[in-house]
C-alpha cells in the first residue's frame, strides 16, 4: 500500500512519484468496484469491464505500488539502521491493520445481510486470514523484513543471492490467493526487491534523463504491449486466484505482462505529471494513498448497496460513482479526522537508539 497502501519512507518527495502512487490507488479502487459488481452479478468476468479489470488492472496496480515502496527503503534503512527502522516500520503497518480490522469487522458484520458474502465475528478475529483488502498490510510487514534482510541496494554478490531467493518465492506464489498472509501477495516480493535495487535516486535520475516526450512514447508502447499480453495470452495475474491455468508459460507471460504494464503506467504517469494541471491532483492522491486504500471499501461497498436499494442497476453509474466516492470519501475522512490521526497513522512510541542512548520520539 506503500502501500498500498503506502507509508512514506522518504524524507523528501518527488511529485512524479506521488502521482504514480495516485494512479495506482485509483486503479485499486476501480478494480475493487468491478469485483464487487461481479460478485453482485451485475458484471461478468468475460465482459469488457471484467476483462479490463481482471486482465489489465490487476496485473499492474499492486506491482507498481510494491516497486515504488521498495525504491524508498534503502536510503531510510541505511540511515536509521536496519533494526531501528524495521521496528518503526512494522509498527506503522501493524497499527492501521489492527484499527481497520476492527472498523471493517464492525461494518462487515453489521451489513452482512446486504452483502454478497456474509461476515462473522470469527472471520474478524482470524487475523491470519485478513478481511478483504487488508491482507496487503500484513503481507507488506513480512515482505519488508525479507527485503531488508536481502538488502538489494547494497553492493556485492550477496544481494543477488537474496534477490534470487525473493524472485523464486514470487514465482512460486504467482497467481495463488488462498486467503492467508503467508501466501497472499508474495508474488509481489520481486517488485519490492527490484524497487530496492533501483532506489529512489536512480529512479528520479532516470526520469529526468529520459525526458517527458520519451517517457510518454515509451509508456504508450509498454502499456499497449502489456494490454495485449493480458488480453490475448494465457498470462497469469500475480495476486488474484488465476482465471487461467497456472502453467510455467502462463506465469512467465504474467511476469512480462506485469512488468510491461507497471513500467508503462509509471512512464506515462511521470510524463503526464509534468503538466501542472495533472501534477497537483495526482500527487494528492499519492500522498494519501494509504488512507484511500484502507477506507475505500467502505465507500465502494456502501455505494453499491445504496444504489441497489434504490433500484439503480446501470453498470456505468455503479462504476463511476463507486470509483469517485471510493477515492473522495477517504480524502474527506482524512480532513475530518485531522485531530484523530491514529485512524491512519500509528501513535509515536519511544524507541532506543542503536547506540544505547536516551530514549527518543
Amino acid at each position: 500500500m506503500s502501500a498500498p497502501p503506502t507509508v512514506s519512507t522518504a524524507t523528501s518527495r518527488d511529485h512524479r512519484v506521488d502521482a504514480i502512487r495516485g494512479v495506482a490507488i485509483v486503479a485499486v479502487v476501480f478494480g475493487h468496484v468491478v469485483r464487487g459488481l461481479m460478485a453482485a452479478g451485475l458484471v461478468t468476468s468475460s465482459s469488457a469491464l471484467g476483462l479490463a479489470s481482471e486482465r489489465v488492472v490487476y496485473f499492474f496496480h499492486l506491482p507498481l505500488f510494491a516497486f515504488v515502496t521498495g525504491a524508498f527503503m534503502g536510503a531510510s534503512v541505511e540511515k536509521s539502521g536496519r533494526w531501528n527502522w524495521l521496528r518503526k516500520r512494522e509498527w506503522q503497518l501493524l497499527w492501521p491493520f489492527l484499527v481497520w480490522t476492527v472498523i471493517m469487522g464492525v461494518f462487515s458484520v453489521a451489513t452482512s445481510r446486504l452483502k454478497n458474502t456474509p461476515t462473522t465475528w470469527s472471520d474478524v478475529v482470524t487475523l491470519w486470514r485478513p478481511l478483504g483488502h487488508l491482507w496487503y498490510l500484513p503481507w507488506l510487514m513480512l515482505a519488508t523484513v525479507a527485503v531488508v534482510l536481502a538488502r538489494p541496494w547494497r553492493p556485492g554478490a550477496l544481494r543477488w543471492v537474496g534477490m534470487t531467493l525473493l524472485a523464486v518465492a514470487s514465482l512460486a506464489a504467482w497467481g495463488r490467493a488462498p486467503g492467508n498472509t503467508l501466501v497472499d501477495g508474495m508474488a509481489l516480493l520481486v517488485f519490492l526487491a527490484l524497487g530496492g535495487w533501483v532506489g529512489a535516486r536512480r529512479l528520479t535520475t532516470a526520469l529526468d534523463t529520459v525526458g517527458t516526450t520519451r517517457l510518454v512514447i515509451g509508456g504508450v508502447a509498454l502499456t499497449a504491449a502489456g494490454v495485449a499480453l493480458g488480453l490475448f495470452t494465457p498470462a497469469v495475474a500475480p495476486t488474484v486466484a488465476s482465471l487461467v491455468p497456472i502453467t510455467p508459460a502462463g506465469v512467465a507471460l504474467g511476469v512480462l505482462c506485469s512488468a510491461a504494464l507497471s513500467a508503462g503506467v509509471l512512464a506515462l504517469t511521470a510524463g503526464a505529471a509534468t503538466a501542472a494541471r495533472l501534477a497537483g491532483p495526482l500527487s494528492l492522491l499519492g500522498r494519501e494513498s494509504l488512507a484511500i486504500y484502507l477506507a475505500h471499501i467502505l465507500a465502494t461497498a456502501g455505494t453499491r448497496i445504496a444504489l441497489e436499494l434504490v433500484g439503480v442497476s446501470q453498470v456505468t453509474v455503479h462504476v463511476l460513482l463507486g470509483t469517485v466516492l471510493g477515492v473522495a470519501a477517504p480524502l474527506l475522512l482524512v480532513v475530518i479526522t485531522r485531530r484523530v490521526p491514529w485512524l491512519f497513522a500509528a501513535p509515536r512510541v519511544r524507541q532506543l537508539t542503536t547506540g544505547g542512548g536516551a530514549a527518543r520520539r
